[in-house]
């Protein structure tokens, strides 16, 4: 019969090794990838996953659109490669597959990739599905050699990546890779021009001294304006005085009649 303590000292040492083999295994996150977390990214904008400039790889399945995010200076460049590899005679269905990659600035518009080639077609019975090979799609922002436009705006880039498809039912599972690459030194943007108050807006125009001068509404003054007449004033106080004479004339006479 086992006692009691030898019972728990078993089922301790039970826990104790499976806590060692479950350190033991490295997760399938942390094994999968070069950065770490494999190539899963978020499915929408706001949940994209935050990412630096390395290399994502791992599995995904066709028809499956990730999201990530990376953090731009004004002046930077980022560079996007997508790579997946086909198996011989790989076959995609009756229509083809999409593969390709995009990049958002930080109102969510896409970026136009100059000289990049962001989209690539994976059809049935092509040479690369046939033979098998590998297929890539890029796309760039503020990189001088591609004729990109600059890094305008300092903040968080969208980046999109994945394989769709229109053929019914889940697609296949493929390999996927994503170099991300960011450097200092890009497309230098265009310095915006300081506000200066003492001009009219649009430029070409004069002080704003002399533009206030012309807009204000001319005023004689007063060294230059006609003496007032003054011989009214006066005229009127004596008029004034005498009425008010004649009222209290009137008030003293009523007086008197009434006491006699």
């Amino acid at each position: 019969m086992i006692s009691p303590r030898t019972g728990r000292r078993a089922a301790l040492a039970a826990c104790l090794a499976a806590l060692l083999a479950t350190a033991a295994v490295p997760s399938a996150g942390a094994a999968d990838g070069d950065k770490g977390g494999g190539i899963k990214g978020g499915a929408t904008f706001n949940t994209a996953r935050p990412v630096e400039a390395g290399t994502l790889s791992g599995d995904t399945v066709v028809g499956d659109l990730y999201f990530y995010r990376v953090e731009l200076e004004r002046g930077q460049s980022l560079s996007v490669t997508a790579r997946t590899t086909l198996p011989a005679g790989y076959n995609p269905g009756p229509e083809p597959e999409a593969f390709g990659v995009a990049v958002y600035d930080p109102v969510r518009q896409p970026v136009r990739c100059k000289a990049d080639s962001p989209n690539a077609a994976i059809w049935k019975g092509g040479s690369t599905a046939r033979e098998g090979g590998d297929v890539d799609a890029d796309c760039s922002i503020g990189v001088e050699e591609d004729n990109d436009a600059a890094v305008e705006l300092a903040g968080t880039y969208y980046i999109q990546a994945g394989i769709t498809s229109t053929n019914a039912g889940r697609g296949n599972t493929l390999p996927l890779r994503l170099d991300i690459e960011i450097a200092d030194g890009g497309v230098a943007p265009e310095p915006a021009e300081p506000f200066d108050p003492g001009k009219r807006m649009g430029g070409g125009g004069t002080g704003g001294a002399e533009a206030s001068d012309r807009e204000r509404p001319k005023t004689q003054q007063a060294s230059a304006a006609s003496p007032l007449k003054t011989w009214g004033v006066p005229v009127a106080t004596a008029l004034t005085a005498a009425a008010l004479g004649f009222v209290l004339l009137a008030v003293i006479d009523q007086r008197r009649r009434r006491r006699s």
